[in-house]
């Protein structure tokens, strides 16, 4: 787990910083979890998203002067193998401890991303954006 989340994440920016630095713009955004922003049992999983949150911060941080963005998307419960692979009554407890009263469609995900990259988020660096239907409120 931790050579995806930690390790994946951390060559991952090692391999773009350095030419996004060069050429005095890019945008990375790092995919974590909700798990990476409140504690939760599964400490190995928690362990590995917060990392991949203070990655972001810390890359944020030193890449700014250079007009390069790092910011994370913190998926809830979406709709995946991984998901819906915990069986029914589980989906449905994701459900009912979520505001928003439903799972997540990885479209959703993928359209945070889509806005991180963006120019419409010119000014956004080191931020989180949770797409989890108001799980951590």
């Amino acid at each position: 787990m931790a050579k995806v989340n930690q390790l994946g994440t951390y060559l991952g920016i090692e391999c773009v910083a350095p030419i996004m630095r060069d050429q005095e713009s890019g945008s990375i955004v790092n995919i974590s979890s909700v798990a990476g922003l409140r504690g939760q049992r599964n400490i190995g999983y928690v362990a590995s998203k917060f990392a991949v949150t203070g990655m972001t911060k810390a890359i944020a941080l030193q890449l700014a002067k250079f007009n390069v963005r790092c910011n994370s998307v913190h998926p809830g419960a979406i709709s995946t193998d991984m998901a819906l692979g915990l069986g029914p009554s589980d989906v449905q407890l994701l459900t009912d401890k979520t505001p928003m009263g439903r799972i997540g469609e990885p479209e959703e995900v993928a359209e945070a991303v889509m806005f991180l990259l963006s120019d419409a988020a010119s000014y956004l660096t080191g931020a989180e954006i949770a797409v989890d239907g108001g799980f951590v409120l």
